[in-house]
């Protein structure tokens, strides 16, 4: 490689500089990528308010991004939420089954929509979990305040979601006589963990004509300890979350707006219009149905044949060319890149299952339940499992709620001998992955238990004592279930 290049600009040789930089660090015109690096809290306070808005548009118009939430909440969530067990042992090694079964009952019955978890009574715990996830989606964080001592249901516990835009990120600045911060509405101490968090009792814009500045009473400080705030972090030191819309926001609008055009342009085409060329004796005044304007139409119903007017020679038909040739490739590479953008399955984002085969689909499976599982784990460390511990602390001292033995509550948290179990996800070919499933159990590449939680999305002792109570049953009613051949 040469060590000098020609500048065509002055006509001289220039002398290249020793070693090799990032492409991507260079300068270039037509690049047009004149960006700074700034603090993560900075990029997040000079976007925030403008891809909030721009996100939540696009949730409430933009079909595709209607559809990767409805796929998320869906393989996230599901149709039952989250399965809580409970594997408490006694002393002497065996499982205390009345303990863990009623717990389990309990906890069951207080996600129940009567006896509903939030504070307007309008949400089930399954209902919670679908709204908690479609709105880290949307907003990039999931605010919740937890009401302890409520008096809404009998278990004296309850929380309500506070909107992320009543997190002023405006407010900004030291705490008097005091070390803390406030970031944008968080109140962090001087290892930047969260203290307070300053709440406007109502939407910004309400007061904005009624005076300047903020006051204080504007405002709600809420300890951390009843406030659950979860966001994806994307770097160190980040106190507020971003939507995940922000990537394919700019490529979502651009593509909403070239599809009502290519609408458009299909209409135009399907009226089939045409200009009438007038010729060399051309009379305004002898064309009957001439507008006093000068302009000449008329409407042409099918299978119609007319004379041209006088002084008419011929008409040039206009043709715009819709719907484009391309249209089809331009669509998927568009819908590609929103895809790839939010995380989702291009094919079931966008319904087109033209081009896809069992090895592809299999793949894409694998890789979105991949990042289904890990979005379930999120939200068991980030909701279920805080939610759980703290409603577990009210029923201790709650006189309405179930009576559990201390001692065993005590052990149950110190040793968390429980766990929250996720929805599964059945196969596309389920012989074949049965199959497949045998031979890895054969050569003790994994077990029954985990087979059952990945694919059923329940406990394999659920299933185990179904089959016991089935057998039971069967011997109660002196029943042959085996088939045999003759």
């Amino acid at each position: 490689m040469s060590q000098y290049s020609y500048d065509f600009r002055t006509g001289k040789l220039r002398k290249k500089s020793a070693g090799r930089h990032y492409t991507m660090g260079g300068t270039s015109d037509w690049m047009g990528w004149d960006v700074s690096d700034v603090s993560a809290n900075l990029a997040v306070h000079e976007n925030a308010e403008k891809v909030l808005a721009r996100g939540r548009d696009l949730e409430r118009n933009d079909p595709y991004v209607a559809q990767h939430l409805r796929l998320l909440v869906s393989n996230v969530i599901g149709a039952s939420g989250f399965k809580f067990s409970c594997s408490l042992k006694s002393n002497n090694g065996r499982a205390s089954k009345t303990f863990n079964q009623e717990l389990a009952r309990q906890w069951r019955l207080a996600g129940k929509l009567k006896n509903s978890p939030t504070e307007d009574g309008r949400m089930s715990r399954v209902d919670v979990g679908n709204h908690w996830v479609r709105r880290l989606a949307v907003d990039g964080e999931v605010i919740c305040v937890r009401v302890q001592g409520s008096d809404v249901n009998r278990f004296r516990y309850s929380k309500k979601f506070i909107d992320p835009s009543l997190l002023d990120w405006r407010l900004n600045g030291r705490v008097r006589n005091s070390d803390n911060v406030i970031k944008m509405g968080v109140e962090v101490d001087q290892n930047n963990r969260p203290v307070a968090y300053h709440f406007l009792n109502r939407h910004r814009n309400a007061a904005y004509f009624e005076h300047v500045g903020y006051r204080p009473e504007d405002y709600e400080r809420i300890p951390v300890d009843l406030v659950e705030h979860s966001f994806l972090m994307e770097r160190s030191g980040q106190v507020r979350g971003i939507s995940p819309m922000a990537p394919v926001g700019v490529r979502s609008r651009m593509l909403d707006k070239f599809e009502e055009a290519v609408v458009v342009g299909c209409r135009v085409a399907a009226s089939k219009m045409a200009f009438y060329r007038p010729g060399e004796n051309f009379d305004v005044n002898s064309i009957p149905g001439m507008e006093e304007d000068g302009e000449l139409k008329q409407e042409v119903e099918p299978a119609t044949l007319e004379l041209l007017p006088p002084g008419i020679d011929g008409v040039e038909p206009f043709d715009p060319g819709y719907p484009p040739a391309n249209l089809e490739q331009f669509h998927r590479v568009m819908g590609r890149g929103i895809a790839s953008g939010l995380g989702a399955d291009y094919c079931l984002m966008s319904n087109n299952l033209a081009d896809v085969n069992y090895s592809s689909l299999r793949q894409m499976e694998l890789t979105m339940r991949s990042l289904w599982r890990g979005m379930q784990r999120f939200y068991i460390e980030h909701h279920e499992e805080p939610d759980f511990l703290a409603w577990l602390e009210v029923q201790r001292i709650n006189p309405d709620g179930p009576e559990f033995d201390s001692a065993k509550l005590d052990k149950l948290l110190r040793d968390e001998c429980y766990k929250f179990q996720g929805r599964g996800w059945q196969w596309v070919d389920p012989q074949k992955e049965v199959n497949a499933q045998a031979t890895a159990l054969e050569h003790n590449l994994t077990s029954e238990a985990r087979i059952i939680a990945e694919t059923h999305g329940v406990d394999f002792e659920d299933i185990l004592e179904e089959r016991e109570e089935f057998q039971r049953e069967v011997e109660r009613r002196n029943l042959n279930t085996t088939t045999e051949n003759e």
